[in-house]
């Protein structure tokens, strides 16, 4: 199968209801944090697979024409469709003509800053990405957001590289303290937009 940017991604089954994302190297390195993210999206436990309508603490099934000719004749001018960004294309392409469909409709697409620099052609910008050959020759680490939440295949030429050589430094610049910031060495607490005052001082 296809991540939504376009990239294979192999799922093998690992139990009932259950699937393993393998992932394949694309120019040495692993996918992006969208591709990574569809096979946990698509093994997770509590995935909506079908319309339905929740009953206290439980879901019911319920027929999706059904659903949105109820949703329609609701009181209110108009109607929102959201949709995660990370579902198929096909599925996005499905959602917009439907609701081209529909007065008063309107599609909002849910993405992470990330995946909307991707969508908008990052990957085509021609910027090389970090190997860990690259990685192993670094004195330390600058690292300004949560990277390695974002690409877990630099996360792990880091650790490689920390493995190796203990004492490399580590500085982290995020207003978040995602999980970058928990293997830094040295932490600076910022508020949100102070990043680039943050490395100024740097």
């Amino acid at each position: 199968m296809l991540c939504p940017a376009g990239c294979e991604l192999t799922l093998a089954p690992a139990g009932p209801d259950k699937w393993r994302a393998e992932y394949p190297l694309q120019a040495g390195q692993g996918l992006c944090p969208r591709g990574s993210a569809l096979g946990e999206l698509l093994a997770h436990g509590r995935r909506i697979l079908t319309a339905g309508r929740r009953q206290g603490d439980r879901l019911e099934a319920v027929d999706l024409a059904r659903a949105y000719k109820e949703i329609a004749s609701a009181p209110g001018d108009g109607l929102v469709v959201l949709l995660d960004g990370n579902v198929p294309c096909e599925h996005m392409v499905a959602a917009a003509a439907c609701c081209r469909d529909w007065p008063n409709v309107q599609l909002c697409l849910v993405l992470e800053p990330a995946e909307e620099q991707l969508l908008l052609g990052a990957e085509a910008s021609g910027a090389e990405y970090l190997s860990g050959a690259t990685l192993a020759e670094c004195d330390g680490f600058v690292l300004v957001g949560d990277v390695f939440a974002a690409n877990p295949t630099c996360a792990k030429g880091i650790f490689d590289h920390r493995r190796q050589a203990p004492r490399t430094p580590i500085v982290v610049i995020d207003a978040a303290a995602g999980t970058a910031a928990k293997f830094a060495t040295h932490r600076l607490d910022i508020r949100p937009g102070g990043e680039a005052a943050a490395l100024a001082e740097l």
